[in-house]
């Protein structure tokens, strides 16, 4: 988004607040996170600006460590926008009690804009702005990521291809795929896994790795793009309570990639039976199920993947950016 709006000829200025370590739960408070801190000195930007646009967290602190620039945009009148990617906000704040979750509305309720991911997830806003505040604003794929119809050509439906590439988190289902697979190469079904992300010290997924499945670590640019081209199925069976709208799986889409996936957050706003393959929530079973179909029937891969190719234009970098714009332009208005 930065890159897109200096090429439109706006002036932007950043602030970079990633400091949590990925491998370790979210929502906790840590001596590494209180280095946060640090970042307030930047604040000074906010003062030669006319929107201030932030992406918090979903937790108490998460949203708590936003509440200076918050302030400091108040006090010098700047708009503010909250983007939410994910679908705990609303859960968070049910959980809370007395000044925590006082504190908690009123820095939500304290901004002009709030842009979610899609429809179904207007509830995590709908207690603390407007309707008419509340801005849908779909993910989206690196320009650099998108497949032509020569490349789609080449990928090869012979067999399962399968990939799964987000944070190594049990919620996400790479557990029950893992196990799904074991199960399927007793009845001497093999199908071959890469996996992709952070490992999590908490979720030790090595004992089930065998022959089949190769661990990659975590890729970017063109190895993230060799990687999608290789697959032709991406496999995503979360149930993770923080879930939104997995940028992978729309990645997945525009690299010509089938999905199976689990009817879950804003998932079904993105995915239905035309381009995904949909499992239960944390089932082994069902997974195992789907991938015998599929090994069966490859050919549903293909055509899947053929929709979601034509699917994913609709999420590409120009059109994010002029939603975005959109909001900035209302907030000025």
């Amino acid at each position: 988004m930065y890159e897109n709006l200096i090429q439109k000829g706006y002036k932007v200025s950043t602030i970079n607040t990633e400091l949590s370590d990925s491998t370790q739960a979210q929502g906790k408070l840590s001596l590494k996170k209180l280095l946060f801190i640090s970042y307030y000195f930047q604040s000074w930007k906010i003062f030669n600006t006319s929107i201030v646009y932030m992406t918090p967290g979903q937790t108490f602190f998460g949203v708590l460590k936003y509440a200076p620039y918050l302030l400091v945009s108040k006090l010098f009148q700047k708009k503010t926008i909250f983007h939410l990617h994910g679908n705990y906000l609303r859960k968070e704040y049910d959980s809370l009690q007395g000044i925590k979750k006082t504190i908690f509305r009123r820095i939500i309720q304290a901004f002009d804009q709030a842009i979610i991911l899609s429809p179904s997830l207007t509830l995590n806003f709908d207690l603390f702005l407007p309707k008419e505040n509340i801005h849908i604003v779909p993910n989206f794929y690196d320009k650099e990521l998108k497949l032509s119809h020569e490349e789609f050509l080449k990928k090869s439906f012979q067999s399962l291809k399968l990939l799964f590439m987000s944070n190594l988190i049990e919620e996400k289902g790479i557990n029950n795929l893992l196990r799904a697979l074991q199960i399927l190469e007793e009845t001497n079904i093999h199908i071959n896994l890469t996996i992709a992300g952070h490992k999590m010290t908490d979720n030790n997924i090595e004992p089930f790795f065998s022959k089949n499945i190769k661990y990659i670590g975590v890729v970017k640019g063109k190895e993230k793009r060799k990687i999608l081209l290789e697959s032709n199925l991406f496999c995503l069976p979360t149930y993770y309570e923080m879930e939104g709208q997995p940028i992978s799986m729309i990645e997945a889409m525009a690299t010509g990639n089938a999905i199976l996936t689990c009817k879950h957050a804003g998932i079904p706003d993105i995915c239905n039976e035309n381009n995904a393959i949909f499992v239960k929530k944390n089932s082994v079973d069902s997974i195992v199920e789907q991938l015998r179909y599929l090994y069966h029937n490859n050919s549903v891969i293909h055509q899947l993947a053929q929709e979601n190719l034509q699917y994913s234009h609709q999420f590409s970098e120009e059109i994010f950016t002029e939603n975005i714009i959109k909001i900035f332009n209302k907030c000025l208005n």
